[in-house]
């Protein structure tokens, strides 16, 4: 039986994450970068994930398979309950059930960390993405039309938003932030 953990992301991952990413920008519209990534600009990317933005690994019978984090939404102070997440997976493990568990565990986390509102930019036609964001309760709130270009053609960006505390108009726990 295979074992499968999240944990937090260590410099020694950032090959196996800079290879599982470098696949979606070439081959998918899971992200809108086109060019592939470096090791370099994956380790200064790592610099900027701790604390209230972590980065975990999906770990598979040792090997790293994929990645989620959490990033600021945006810089200006006001946002600092909002972050947006990111998951990539190795296509050999998609569609056995660890991108749900990613995204469990990084509503998990932001939930701990004192932020509200999780923000999910999709490509309006990465139908897999949707259907996972929309299973664990997010819902589409906006959508920006024709935003990017990739593969030759222009793509639309679905928003999806998580609200951590539905219904709760109250401030994040003292001492938080």
């Amino acid at each position: 039986m295979s074992e499968f953990s999240i944990r937090p992301v260590r410099r020694a991952d950032v090959a196996a994450l800079t290879r599982i990413y470098n696949v979606s920008v070439l081959e998918s519209t899971a992200t809108f970068q086109t060019s592939p990534d470096t090791e370099a600009r994956r380790l200064a990317w790592l610099k900027n994930h701790g604390g209230n933005h972590p980065a975990f690994a999906a770990v598979l019978d040792g090997a790293v398979v994929g990645w989620c984090s959490l990033t600021p939404y945006s810089l200006r102070e006001a946002w600092r309950c909002t972050v947006e997440d990111s998951i990539y997976l190795d296509a050999a493990v998609q569609g056995r059930g660890y991108g749900t568990v990613l995204l469990r565990h990084l509503l998990d986390q932001a939930r701990c960390l004192g932020h509200r509102i999780v923000l999910a930019r999709i490509e309006a036609g990465h139908t897999a993405s949707l259907a996972l964001h929309a299973k664990l309760g997010f819902v589409e709130t906006g959508r920006l039309r024709k935003v990017g270009w990739k593969f030759g053609q222009w793509r639309d960006v679905s928003y999806m938003q998580r609200d951590l505390y539905e219904g709760v108009d109250a401030l994040p726990p003292p001492g938080v932030f």
